[in-house]
């Protein structure tokens, strides 16, 4: 976990989707090989977190693209 705290999240959009399926991949290869118990808890944990950023982002954009039409609709 530290290793992954020091490598730092990616900030763009399509880089946290392409982070989040690494991710995802890493812990589905880890569970065949039977270590998905502590691996698996620390990956949920980071998972989590990019899920919650990735909406959070989601829900600001939407809000943002709605004021801006919003404003240029009633220049217009």
């Amino acid at each position: 976990m530290e290793e992954t705290l020091a490598e730092g999240f990616p900030t763009d959009l399509e880089e946290r989707e392409a982070y989040f399926m690494s991710q995802i991949s890493q812990g589905e290869e880890m569970s065949s090989n039977g270590k998905e118990a502590t691996c698996l808890s620390s990956l949920k944990v980071e998972v989590d977190s990019m899920v919650l950023q990735v909406q959070t982002q989601s829900q600001q954009h939407y809000a943002f693209t709605r004021a801006s039409r919003s404003t240029l609709n009633q220049r217009l």
